[in-house]
């Protein structure tokens, strides 16, 4: 593929991360106002729930449809999915109509995000990727910073239906540049739907986004709670005994046998843990525990933000240097930042200042910019051409699965330590376990990258074998 063409299809595949992050961002920040319109903000959990829902469940389904249907029709499935579904959910006449559309927003993305990074192994030299992906990261960082200002601008404007619309146009003005541009990528045979496999992933998943979202309202003892969690415990035993025993598996479980894979997976679910911490407890730490405005709980995130837009590239470049060697460094680093950051927030007093969030965060940040520049390059250096969507969808789901686990748990310790936040000295304690045990997942990734994912010459071939 020519130069020009090559770069055209990863700015597409880029502005096609840049404006699913727009969309998740900028609907969250609408989504009040649509509520209150339908009278609806009772139901404000359940639009989050079906968002990981969304996103958990067809993850690995959109996986294994790339490998064997092909990038091309997902990518134009997906998009067009996604500009219908958010131009509707601005129109909306009723709660009905928008939960509907803004779980198939989430489907509609999620068919699409897998496939820049499942499809630049195949069109870029590998060294090359570590500070492509670095790049990738900064449009990332980018939706994030600016998906929500965008959209609360609009929503100002009196025009919040855009804010949900336009970042659907650009998933599909991108994705269709991006299906003229998509070269041949050979596929396994269609298999057999694991009908099975979709439906007891359903009943793990919906049972954990419910207790994710619900538990802090209903109590961990309440019957509710206690019915989903004996569900998603019995669903995930019967789905590991089934998958492991079907002949085209839902989630490919075999990729496991490659350390490496099983390494980098590691790592993806145990850096998005601390993300919890920062953006539901730090806030609420510095309001009710500090004593401070909504702004200033607000600015902590702005050095984070600019180190994550500002340095991913330079980490890409750096690691692209000598990628065989400094890819597990990158994700060892990234580790060793994300456990110092929160160490450093997790000795809160009353007399902390946000000099401390800012330090905190800030060396998340750069933690992020790593991390984007070498976690997704080994996963995709662990692939073959036959699995490469199946895995990259399964990265995915393997971040989103942190988050929502980490919700899970993060809420029940401030259940237990903290259940009345205004009593100032349990809000305190409560944020600074919390902090510590993020701490701990970056050690756990340090860890893993030096155990499963740096180079070691024994091992080398098993890996090559487990990956064919």
């Amino acid at each position: 593929m020519p130069k020009a063409k090559q770069y055209a299809f990863f700015i597409s595949g880029s502005c096609v991360m840049l404006a699913s992050t727009l969309s998740s961002f900028g609907i969250a920040t609408v989504t009040p106002a649509l509520l209150q319109r339908f009278d609806a903000m009772r139901h404000y959990t359940l639009t989050s729930v079906m968002s990981s829902v969304g996103m958990l469940l067809f993850l690995p389904i959109v996986g294994k449809l790339t490998d064997t249907v092909g990038r091309k029709p997902m990518l134009l499935i997906g998009s067009i999915i996604a500009a219908v579904t958010s131009l509707a959910t601005g129109f909306a006449p009723n709660f009905e109509v928008f939960i509907v559309m803004r779980l198939l927003i989430t489907v509609g993305t999620t068919f699409c995000m897998p496939i820049p990074s499942a499809t630049l192994p195949f069109i870029f030299e590998r060294s090359k990727l570590p500070q492509l992906m670095g790049i990738q990261g900064s449009f990332l960082a980018l939706g994030t910073f600016f998906g929500s200002t965008i959209a609360g601008f609009l929503s100002d404007m009196g025009v919040a239906w855009m804010a949900c619309a336009y970042p659907g146009i650009v998933i599909l003005i991108a994705s269709l540049i991006m299906v003229y541009l998509c070269p041949d990528i050979p596929r396994k045979p269609l298999p057999s739907i694991d009908i099975s496999g979709i439906i007891l992933l359903f009943l793990i998943i919906g049972p954990l986004s419910y207790v994710s979202s619900f538990s802090s309202q209903l109590g961990w003892g309440s019957t509710q709670i206690i019915t989903m969690l004996v569900v998603m415990v019995a669903a995930l035993i019967v789905f590991l005994f089934v998958e492991k025993r079907s002949k085209s598996p839902i989630v490919d479980l075999s990729l496991f046998k490659n350390r490496v894979f099983t390494g980098a997976m590691i790592c993806v679910f145990s850096l998005v843990v601390y993300q919890t911490t920062m953006r539901i407890y730090a806030p609420l730490v510095i309001q009710r525990g500090l004593g401070m405005q909504a702004a200033a709980s607000g600015s902590i995130l702005l050095p984070r933000s600019v180190l994550n837009i500002v340095c991913p590239a330079f980490c890409g470049a750096w690691i692209a240097k000598n990628h065989k060697a400094r890819l597990w460094k990158g994700i060892a680093i990234t580790g060793l930042l994300v456990a110092a950051g929160n160490l450093i927030m997790s000795f809160i007093t009353l007399s902390s200042t946000l000099m401390v969030f800012f330090i905190g965060l800030g060396l998340t940040g750069v933690a992020e910019s790593f991390k984007q520049a070498s976690l997704v390059t080994t996963v995709q250096n662990s692939l073959t051409a036959e699995n490469m969507g199946s895995g990259i969808s399964l990265n995915s789901m393997m971040g989103t699965l942190g988050a929502t686990v980490s919700t899970c748990i993060y809420g029940l310790i401030f259940d237990n330590i903290a259940p009345d936040v205004s009593v100032t000295e349990n809000l305190l304690s409560a944020s600074n376990v919390v902090h510590i045990i993020s701490a701990l997942t970056g050690v756990i990734a340090l860890v893993a990258a030096f155990l499963f994912i740096r180079p070691q010459k024994r091992g080398a071939e098993e890996d090559a074998k487990a990956a064919a």
